[in-house]
């Protein structure tokens, strides 16, 4: 059985959060260049994981979804390492490449 799609009339908002992240799409080059003239690619690499970590960890705890310890290992640890480092590498290279 499909399920047929229905709109939730919030098109503003997503029109909102759609042209915000155009926005903030066209802005990470710019903000890199500038940043990588004071600073190297592994500190603003470790600086925006921080920043997720923490702006993310808020957002949970706030909604009342932060994991327990047990749910974290439940996990796979090999996955989530993997992840992190591919994620670190793909931004220490495209950080190089806006240097």
């Amino acid at each position: 059985m499909t399920k047929i799609h229905q709109t939730s009339g919030r098109w503003r908002l997503g029109l909102a959060l759609s042209l915000l992240t155009a926005f903030l799409w066209g802005i990470i080059p710019i903000a890199l260049s500038v940043t990588l003239q004071k600073l190297d690619v592994y500190t603003v690499t470790w600086f925006r994981f921080l920043i997720a970590f923490v702006l993310l960890a808020i957002y949970l705890s706030v909604q009342g979804k932060l994991p327990t310890l047990r749910q974290l290992r439940s996990t796979s640890g090999k996955l989530l390492a993997i992840a992190t480092i591919f994620l670190a590498l793909n931004y220490i290279f495209s950080s190089k490449v806006w240097r």
